[in-house]
């Protein structure tokens, strides 16, 4: 483990980070899923990744560790100078319980023991984000200093630091309600903070500057354990660099964040070891990275680096592809046949992100709603849909229309919480995922 200055500074206050925040008391209503997952518009306002302030606090992501995204940087990145420094959040996610929820929502349960807060990075390059993400995990109390079988089991978790991230996030509500801007209805979008196109207005500054400090006082390196990324890659960093013209290809690799080394020893600072992707593997030789290849800006094309191998009953991951020829498919059984592995994939308390393969989470909302759009649907049942009253909780479990829009067109976007061309891309899974986060905080911090 690194030491305390290198992995994150240790302040005695750690919420002077950026000046104390206006004194609001914790309000008792409801958070929102907006509150949970928002995206942020890259702008004038923007939260650095690298961004450090000597004897304050250092960057958010060290370019020690971000320099071992070799792939994202050399296949992704490889005419971009100064990668590190172009890194900004464009999407949080905070999760109080996780990888599954219990069925009676109590927190107590001894599976809410990972916590956790998601960063999304991307890189803007000419004042634009570029089709990559850096998915980066922080856990919320969970000791990350012992083996991940540790972690995972929740071993020394003190929820105390939970009750004060969502203290915290009950605050910003509040602030943000005394600037005008109210998260009630809205979807998991681009937060309303820049509602308008106002990316730098009073709103917007007062919620940018309220969500760093929570940033920089819980996304500490030390805590940082398990990663994701996610790149197009620069056809010149290919062997053949004109087998991918007028294509695009997205490659997915995920990774942890390794603290000890085979021999149970602490290393002298953490590593980022890659993990096989679920479900992926060539000649029997589980694969690390995972590609799916398209025509650009149109539904054709479609290929895949490896096959998924995964089967729930009598569905399986390949049945998605059913769902990304070039045209909706004609025969209704593969229509719902696809129907149904997207809804499976995206039921939170059937199938765990953390065990599937890449192309198959990334493309369920895209594919299937855009199917759906372009397809006589009638008959298609959605009997594996996770089954939540979102009305009864106070709660929005629909996609924003942009989103909704961008899964629908021409394309395939295959980011879950980032932007896609400039456009909010957003998963299902994401939305669902959220509605379970929102619905046991409001349960259990009345």
């Amino acid at each position: 483990m690194l030491a305390a200055p290198a992995a994150g500074l240790v302040l005695a206050r750690p919420d002077a980070i950026l000046g104390d925040p206006p004194a609001t008391p914790a309000t008792s209503s409801h958070l929102d899923v907006c509150d949970l997952s928002f995206l942020i518009p890259p702008g004038p306002l923007s939260i650095s990744l690298s961004k450090e302030k000597p004897g304050e606090f250092l960057p958010i992501l060290s370019r020690r560790l971000f320099d071992m995204f070799v792939d994202f940087r050399q296949k992704g990145h490889p005419k971009v100078a100064n990668l590190y420094e172009s890194m900004v959040i464009t999407a949080v996610r905070f999760d109080p319980c996780g990888p599954r929820y219990p069925e009676n929502y109590d927190i107590k349960d001894t599976l809410c023991t990972q916590p956790n807060l998601r960063l999304i990075a991307q890189p803007v390059v000419d004042g634009r984000p570029t089709t990559a993400a850096l998915h980066m995990v922080f856990a919320l109390g969970v000791k990350t200093d012992q083996a991940p079988e540790a972690i995972f089991k929740g071993i020394g978790f003190d929820p105390g630091v939970r009750d004060g991230a969502v203290a915290e996030l009950k605050r910003m509500k509040a602030r943000n309600l005394e600037r005008g801007v109210s998260t009630a209805g809205v979807p998991v979008d681009v937060h309303p903070a820049f509602a308008g196109k106002t990316l730098d207005g009073p709103a917007a500054a007062g919620f940018v500057a309220d969500l760093e400090r929570f940033i920089r006082k819980y996304a500490l390196e030390s805590s940082y354990f398990v990663t994701a990324i996610m790149y197009t890659v620069d056809p010149s960093s290919t062997p053949d660099a004109k087998a991918l013209e007028g294509k695009e290809r997205w490659e997915w690799e995920k990774a942890f964040v390794v603290r000890f080394g085979k021999d149970g020893k602490p290393l002298p600072a953490p590593v980022l070891m890659l993990a096989p992707v679920p479900g992926i593997a060539d000649g029997g030789k589980p694969l690390t990275f995972q590609n799916f290849t398209a025509d650009s800006d149109r539904r054709a094309g479609a290929t895949l680096s490896a096959r998924p191998s995964l089967e729930h009953g009598t569905i399986k991951n390949i049945d998605l592809l059913k769902l990304l020829d070039d045209r909706s498919p004609a025969n209704p059984a593969d229509l719902q046949t696809g129907v149904d592995i997207s809804d499976l994939l995206e039921n939170p308390t059937m199938a765990a992100v953390q065990t599937e393969d890449c192309v198959s989470c990334h493309l369920t909302t895209p594919g299937r709603t855009f199917a759906l759009a372009h397809a006589s649907a009638a008959n298609v049942k959605r009997s594996l849909r996770f089954a939540f009253d979102a009305k009864a909780a106070g709660l929005v479990d629909s996609l924003g229309p942009d989103a909704e829009e961008a899964a629908s067109a021409s394309g395939y976007h295959v980011m879950s919480l980032a932007f896609f061309k400039g456009k909010p891309s957003i998963s299902q899974r994401t939305v669902f995922e959220t509605l379970q986060a929102a619905h046991l905080i409001n349960r259990n911090y009345p």
